[in-house]
Protein backbone atom coordinates (compact mmCIF):
# COMPACT_ATOMS: atom_id res chain seq x y z
CA UNK A 1 0.00 0.00 0.00
CA UNK A 2 1.10 3.52 -1.02
CA UNK A 3 -0.32 6.30 1.39
CA UNK A 4 0.00 9.82 1.80
CA UNK A 5 0.33 11.25 5.14
CA UNK A 6 -1.99 13.97 5.17
CA UNK A 7 -4.97 12.17 4.90
CA UNK A 8 -7.83 11.60 6.95
CA UNK A 9 -10.04 8.36 5.77
CA UNK A 10 -12.92 6.15 6.36
CA UNK A 11 -11.89 2.33 6.41
CA UNK A 12 -13.67 1.28 3.49
CA UNK A 13 -10.86 3.47 1.59
CA UNK A 14 -7.91 0.41 2.17
CA UNK A 15 -10.62 -2.43 2.25
CA UNK A 16 -11.45 -1.35 -1.32
CA UNK A 17 -7.70 -1.34 -2.25
CA UNK A 18 -7.29 -4.13 -0.83
CA UNK A 19 -9.80 -6.37 -1.65
CA UNK A 20 -9.60 -5.13 -5.15
CA UNK A 21 -9.28 -8.30 -7.50
CA UNK A 22 -5.98 -6.16 -9.92
CA UNK A 23 -2.33 -6.30 -8.22
CA UNK A 24 -1.94 -2.15 -8.35
CA UNK A 25 -5.17 0.02 -8.22
CA UNK A 26 -5.36 3.67 -7.29
CA UNK A 27 -8.65 4.44 -5.83
CA UNK A 28 -10.85 7.34 -6.76
CA UNK A 29 -13.13 9.48 -5.24
CA UNK A 30 -16.50 11.13 -5.90
CA UNK A 31 -16.36 15.26 -6.63
CA UNK A 32 -14.52 16.97 -2.65
CA UNK A 33 -15.27 20.49 -4.24
CA UNK A 34 -11.80 20.79 -1.87
CA UNK A 35 -10.64 23.28 -4.29
CA UNK A 36 -7.12 21.19 -4.53
CA UNK A 37 -8.29 18.05 -6.76
CA UNK A 38 -6.17 15.81 -8.77
CA UNK A 39 -8.55 14.55 -11.74
CA UNK A 40 -7.45 10.83 -13.30
CA UNK A 41 -8.20 10.28 -16.81
CA UNK A 42 -8.64 6.76 -17.64
CA UNK A 43 -9.31 4.00 -20.29
CA UNK A 44 -11.67 1.44 -19.70
CA UNK A 45 -10.66 1.30 -16.32
CA UNK A 46 -6.82 2.01 -16.20
CA UNK A 47 -4.72 4.72 -15.20
CA UNK A 48 -4.21 7.03 -18.08
CA UNK A 49 -3.11 10.51 -16.24
CA UNK A 50 -3.70 12.82 -13.54
CA UNK A 51 -3.55 16.58 -13.90
CA UNK A 52 -5.11 19.31 -11.24
CA UNK A 53 -6.63 20.80 -14.44
CA UNK A 54 -9.49 18.86 -15.79
CA UNK A 55 -9.15 20.43 -19.39
CA UNK A 56 -5.58 18.83 -19.93
CA UNK A 57 -7.23 16.00 -19.67
CA UNK A 58 -9.14 13.43 -21.96
CA UNK A 59 -12.99 12.88 -21.57
CA UNK A 60 -12.95 9.95 -19.31
CA UNK A 61 -12.40 10.96 -16.00
CA UNK A 62 -14.22 9.28 -13.53
CA UNK A 63 -13.05 10.84 -10.09
CA UNK A 64 -10.46 12.53 -8.53
CA UNK A 65 -7.05 11.11 -6.68
CA UNK A 66 -7.36 10.63 -2.88
CA UNK A 67 -3.77 9.59 -2.42
CA UNK A 68 -4.06 6.02 -1.15
CA UNK A 69 -3.10 2.91 -4.10
CA UNK A 70 -2.03 -0.75 -3.69
CA UNK A 71 1.49 -1.22 -5.76
CA UNK A 72 2.36 -4.82 -6.73
CA UNK A 73 5.72 -5.73 -6.89
CA UNK A 74 6.72 -5.09 -10.38
CA UNK A 75 4.72 -1.71 -10.43
CA UNK A 76 6.85 -0.57 -7.58
CA UNK A 77 9.74 -1.69 -9.20
CA UNK A 78 8.87 0.01 -12.79
CA UNK A 79 8.25 3.43 -10.56
CA UNK A 80 11.84 3.43 -9.34
CA UNK A 81 13.33 2.92 -12.71
CA UNK A 82 11.09 5.88 -13.83
CA UNK A 83 12.45 7.54 -11.20
CA UNK A 84 15.87 7.30 -11.34
CA UNK A 85 16.23 7.54 -15.19
CA UNK A 86 14.30 11.37 -14.30
CA UNK A 87 16.16 11.97 -11.39
CA UNK A 88 19.33 12.08 -13.56
CA UNK A 89 17.69 15.10 -15.75
CA UNK A 90 15.72 16.56 -12.66
CA UNK A 91 14.75 16.62 -8.56
CA UNK A 92 11.27 17.99 -9.41
CA UNK A 93 8.82 15.33 -9.52
CA UNK A 94 5.45 14.24 -7.97
CA UNK A 95 5.14 10.39 -7.95
CA UNK A 96 1.82 10.74 -8.63
CA UNK A 97 1.52 12.81 -11.95
CA UNK A 98 4.69 11.98 -12.97
CA UNK A 99 6.13 8.44 -11.81
CA UNK A 100 2.97 6.95 -11.07
CA UNK A 101 1.02 7.89 -14.32
CA UNK A 102 4.96 7.05 -16.48
CA UNK A 103 4.69 3.37 -15.07
CA UNK A 104 1.02 3.11 -15.45
CA UNK A 105 2.41 3.09 -19.10
CA UNK A 106 4.43 0.14 -18.89
CA UNK A 107 2.12 -1.82 -15.77
CA UNK A 108 -1.51 -1.84 -15.84
CA UNK A 109 -3.16 0.14 -13.00
CA UNK A 110 -6.65 -0.05 -12.27
CA UNK A 111 -8.57 2.51 -11.16
CA UNK A 112 -11.94 2.22 -9.02
CA UNK A 113 -14.25 4.75 -7.77
CA UNK A 114 -15.69 4.90 -4.51
CA UNK A 115 -18.52 8.08 -5.44
CA UNK A 116 -19.30 8.12 -1.66
CA UNK A 117 -15.89 7.82 0.46
CA UNK A 118 -15.65 10.06 3.46
CA UNK A 119 -12.12 11.85 2.92
CA UNK A 120 -10.09 14.47 3.08
CA UNK A 121 -6.82 16.18 2.48
CA UNK A 122 -4.66 18.46 5.26
CA UNK A 123 -2.57 20.85 3.15
CA UNK A 124 -3.95 24.19 4.90
CA UNK A 125 -5.63 25.64 7.89
CA UNK A 126 -8.64 25.16 5.91
CA UNK A 127 -8.51 21.65 5.18
CA UNK A 128 -7.65 20.75 9.36
CA UNK A 129 -10.75 22.96 10.01
CA UNK A 130 -12.65 20.84 7.41
CA UNK A 131 -11.14 17.56 8.64
CA UNK A 132 -12.37 18.47 12.47
CA UNK A 133 -15.07 20.33 11.81
CA UNK A 134 -16.81 17.81 9.21
CA UNK A 135 -15.23 14.72 7.90
CA UNK A 136 -13.32 13.11 10.97
CA UNK A 137 -16.97 13.73 12.61
CA UNK A 138 -18.77 12.20 10.37
CA UNK A 139 -16.25 8.84 10.04
CA UNK A 140 -16.67 8.14 13.74
CA UNK A 141 -20.53 8.98 13.16
CA UNK A 142 -20.92 5.89 10.27
CA UNK A 143 -18.44 3.69 12.59
CA UNK A 144 -20.58 3.90 15.88
CA UNK A 145 -23.21 2.18 13.31
CA UNK A 146 -21.48 0.07 11.72
CA UNK A 147 -19.22 -1.34 14.69
CA UNK A 148 -19.69 -3.14 17.95
CA UNK A 149 -21.25 -0.67 20.92
CA UNK A 150 -18.16 -0.95 22.78
CA UNK A 151 -16.51 1.51 19.64
CA UNK A 152 -19.83 4.03 20.31
CA UNK A 153 -17.34 5.18 23.56
CA UNK A 154 -14.79 7.08 21.05
CA UNK A 155 -14.47 10.68 21.76
CA UNK A 156 -15.65 12.76 18.31
CA UNK A 157 -13.15 15.33 18.95
CA UNK A 158 -9.71 13.90 20.56
CA UNK A 159 -7.96 16.47 23.05
CA UNK A 160 -4.61 15.83 21.31
CA UNK A 161 -5.17 17.82 17.86
CA UNK A 162 -6.39 20.94 19.50
CA UNK A 163 -3.56 20.81 21.84
CA UNK A 164 -0.81 20.29 19.13
CA UNK A 165 -2.59 23.02 16.66
CA UNK A 166 -2.25 25.31 20.09
CA UNK A 167 1.69 24.25 20.40
CA UNK A 168 2.00 25.29 16.83
CA UNK A 169 0.28 28.76 16.63
CA UNK A 170 2.42 29.33 19.63
CA UNK A 171 5.38 28.41 18.13
CA UNK A 172 6.29 25.42 20.03
CA UNK A 173 6.58 22.87 17.36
Amino acid sequence: MLLESDLVYERRALTTCLEHPSDSVVLLAGSSNSSDEVFVETRNGLLVAMSKNREHLGHEIPGEFVGICKISRSLFTVMLDTAAKRFAATRHMDYETDCLVAAARVKAVSCHVVEDLIWCEIDDESHLARARELIYPTILEQQNTTVAPARQGIRSRPAWPQRRLGEQRAGLQ
